[in-house]
C-alpha cells in the first residue's frame, strides 16, 4: 500500500466507501456573509467532525464497526480541526486586544 502524496486531511477521502465530512473550515466563497456567520458555520463545522469521530470510536467501542483506521482518522481530522480554530480565536482575541490598547 503506498501513500498519494497528494493526500491531505482536508482533502475528502474514502474510507471503506465511506465518504468523510469535507473540510477546510472555512467557506471558499463567503464574499456575501457577515463575519458572525462564517465563525458560526466554522464552529459548527468542527462540531460536526467531532461528533462524527466519537460516533466512530463509540462504534467500535460497542462492537459495532472494526474500521479502526477509519475511526483514528476522523479523531485526527477533529483535533486538527479544533485545534486551527483554537488558533483563529487565539488571533481574534491577540487583535482585540491590540486594538484596545492602541493609544489614541
Amino acid at each position: 500500500m503506498s501513500i498519494d502524496p497528494t493526500f491531505s486531511l482536508f482533502s475528502p477521502a474514502l474510507q471503506g466507501g465511506e465518504r468523510l465530512p469535507q473540510t477546510p473550515v472555512m467557506p471558499a466563497n463567503h464574499t456575501n456573509e457577515s463575519f458572525q456567520s462564517v465563525l458560526a458555520d466554522a464552529v459548527g463545522q468542527v462540531n460536526q467532525l467531532q461528533v462524527a469521530a466519537s460516533e466512530q470510536q463509540q462504534a467500535i467501542n460497542a462492537g459495532q464497526s472494526d474500521d479502526l483506521a477509519g475511526a483514528m482518522v476522523a479523531s485526527q481530522q477533529a483535533n486538527i480541526s479544533f485545534s486551527a480554530l483554537l488558533q483563529v480565536r487565539n488571533k481574534l482575541t491577540s487583535a482585540l486586544d491590540d486594538i484596545l490598547n492602541t493609544p489614541l
